[in-house]
């Protein structure tokens, strides 16, 4: 096929933009012997196969002779030249040779023109070529500027918060650092950075599921990973290791795709914030230890002497000579080491002592903001765990002295919480010291079969607890408050208007509510303790 690249005398359009088939026409004999051919009637002539197209074009013209002579390059066809008249005519020899003479210039400025072409291209190709290493050595340049300027930081002993800063500088977008549960514990944004991603991210928000998923991607590969693209923002996570734990992440906001260069900038820059959370990590793990040591020095059946432990606790803030109360809280999410090193990070929660004392969080405060304490545990608690939690507030205890036998009772304590399916809530320990007796060495059966004996088997047109009728916590947190409401009628049955109960005897209507508002799936009861001792024992 050959186009058509230059056109003289022609009437239509189409004429200048004819493609010429090889095996059509003139061109087919010209191609075939490589010498001129020349026909005084094209459209009458059957030397050669016609293409109607091509023909159509000549009639438009109303083109008659035709001679066409070929563009030869070094033995090779690289074109045709022809010449047409609109009246039939015979050419000469003198003629077709003045068009070989032109075919020759022809061939010559035809190849001179893709040479030029080919040599444009090719320095076309080395401008970018050349432009792309720039932009490449500039890249080089900027990641070792921004490794020297982050190694610098770290060597100066940085914050963390000035790392994020100056990390979310060199790459223009907003940073966050997460810890292990995908909490927020540092950030930073670039000057002028208008996105809004960091300021709106959530640890359970509704991307929650493509960043965990990301950062498994990037854990297998060792390399960051876009977790979702939101609002015009990219988010993209790497994990930040410290040995073969996750210490936590990194999480980078930006508008535009980063570059190679920007990624692997992004990338180191998570082993630079690991290292100052593993110092970080170290210098807490230290004040922790010597917190560690007073809590179980308290806790021991054997403790040091008063007036030393009073000086050690101090150190932390805590009067030992005030009033004091114990907390004792049981997880099923996240490990005690973990959740009692953030529980010291809220604000309003000093002075106390906390820490992890086999797998359970314990803590000890002054009585006077005990209250204070539990509610701040329990709204976090409630806001980054969830309800899978149970714990017990102590009675105030006068002298520290008396803090090893609470802390074992509590103990036991924990173990009927567990039994009872209790979640969600820190109870008082005089709130617990019937059941705690009644239920220390009882399972989950017997409980069963003690509530069958005393307040019968679950009313089946009752509605039922949404984890079945065997489940009753909030029944048997409501024996004591009923129990006294049923003890005072039966002292005094005038003055409540009443006869005295039966000890057997079932309420008509439901119960009040529990200690968390719980309504139980069996019908209102109140037991009587006497019923199982014999006797109107008192409940504390």
């Amino acid at each position: 096929m050959f186009q058509a690249l230059a056109a003289e005398g022609g009437l239509t359009g189409s004429s200048v933009a004819m493609n010429i088939r090889s095996d059509r026409g003139v061109a087919s004999v010209v191609m075939a012997t490589r010498m001129p051919f020349t026909t005084p009637d094209y459209l009458h002539d059957t030397r050669f196969s016609h293409d109607p197209r091509f023909d159509d074009i000549f009639r438009a013209e109303g083109i008659c002779a035709l001679v066409g002579v070929p563009l030869i390059w070094q033995d090779e066809v690289i074109g045709l030249l022809f010449a047409a008249d609109r009246y039939p005519r015979v050419h000469t020899t003198q003629n077709i040779a003045i068009l070989r003479a032109l075919a020759a210039h022809g061939a010559l400025a035809l190849k001179n023109a893709r040479d030029f072409k080919r040599v444009n291209l090719a320095l076309a190709r080395a401008d970018e070529a050349r432009s792309e290493l720039e932009r490449h050595i500039r890249g080089v340049q900027a990641a070792a500027d921004a490794h020297e300027e982050i190694t610098l930081l770290l060597a100066r002993g940085a914050s963390l918060a000035t790392l994020c800063q100056a990390v979310a500088g060199l790459l223009g977008g907003g940073l966050l650092v997460l810890d292990e549960v995908n909490q927020v514990i540092s950030q930073g944004v670039a000057e002028g950075y208008a996105g809004t991603g960091a300021q709106g991210y959530r640890p359970h928000g509704e991307h929650s599921a493509d960043l965990a998923r990301a950062l498994r991607q990037a854990r297998l590969s060792g390399r960051s990973a876009q977790a979702y693209e939101a609002g015009g923002e990219i988010c993209r996570v790497m994990p930040v290791i410290g040995g073969d734990d996750a210490l936590g992440a990194i999480v980078l906001f930006h508008q535009q795709p980063l570059e190679e260069v920007a990624e692997r900038t992004f990338e180191r820059s998570s082993s630079v914030i690991g290292i100052v959370l593993l110092s970080q990590e170290r210098q807490e793990a230290s004040s922790h230890r010597d917190m560690s040591a007073l809590m179980r020095a308290l806790v021991s059946p054997r403790q040091d002497e008063l007036a030393l432990l009073g000086n050690r606790a101090e150190r932390f803030g805590l009067d030992l000579t005030q009033p004091l109360s114990l907390m004792m809280i049981e997880l099923n999410g996240p490990s005690a080491g973990f959740v009692s090193r953030r529980l010291l990070q809220i604000p309003g929660v000093k002075p106390c002592l906390i820490d992890d004392i086999d797998g359970t969080v314990v803590v000890v405060c002054s009585t006077l903001r005990a209250q204070e304490v539990r509610q701040a545990l329990a709204l976090w608690i409630r806001r980054e765990v969830g309800k899978a939690y149970r714990g017990v507030l102590s009675r105030p205890m006068n002298s520290p002295a008396e803090l090893p036998a609470v802390f074992a009772t509590i103990q036991r304590s924990m173990g009927v919480l567990r039994r009872l399916g209790l979640q969600d809530q820190l109870i008082g320990q005089n709130e617990l010291a019937l059941y705690s007796t009644l239920f220390e060495t009882h399972d989950a059966s017997s409980l069963e079969q003690f509530l069958d004996a005393s307040i019968g088997p679950p009313d089946p047109a009752r509605p039922q607890a949404p984890d079945g009728p065997h489940r009753h916590p909030a029944v048997l947190l409501r024996l004591q408050p009923e129990r006294q409401n049923h003890g005072a009628a039966a002292r005094h049955p005038r003055q409540h208007g009443a006869p005295a109960p039966e000890h057997h005897r079932r309420a008509a209507g439901p119960p009040g509510p529990g200690l968390a508002g719980a309504r139980g799936a069996r019908g209102a009861a109140a037991v009587e303790p006497a019923v199982l001792k014999g006797r109107d024992a008192p409940l504390m």
